[in-house]
């Protein structure tokens, strides 16, 4: 159309490109890196355009920052806590056993004495049950 010189449309012409109509740009894609800052000042002072935000991982603390921009660039920095993950550790059951029979024997202790003062008490009323009947009956 043009042979190779600016179109007034906003597309360069190529004459290898078939089509006319798309313009000879290819998308990059995003490069996916972890930024690293320090402290607070770091973070506020990271470039970023309007309307964005980036997770900066903070090298001073355990912490990585949220900063955010509005449509005017207005910068706003959040910390948030990180700290390494630790597997759970297995529990201790062999603790657990030890005073489970410590507890059963000491159930077990007073059940016998309960049931022995039971046995006297209840022996202890038959005999006065019976001194009673026999006085009782003359």
């Amino acid at each position: 159309m043009f042979n190779g010189i600016y179109d007034p449309y906003g597309f360069y012409n190529n004459i290898n490109n078939n089509n006319m109509n798309v313009p000879n740009t290819v998308q990059q894609p995003r490069e996916q890196h972890v930024v690293k800052v320090n402290g607070e000042n770091g973070a506020r002072a990271y470039p970023i355009g309007a309307n964005s935000d980036a997770l900066l991982l903070d090298e001073s603390g355990g912490m990585i920052w949220l900063v955010v921009t509005d449509g005017a660039g207005y910068k706003s920095a959040f910390p948030y806590d990180i700290n390494p993950h630790q597997q759970p550790v297995a529990p201790d059951y062999s603790e657990f056993d030890t005073r489970l029979s410590r507890l059963e024997a000491d159930m077990e202790a007073l059940i016998n004495e309960l049931t022995s003062t039971n046995t006297s008490t209840t022996t202890k009323q038959n005999s006065n049950n019976s001194s009673y009947n026999k006085s009782n009956s003359k």
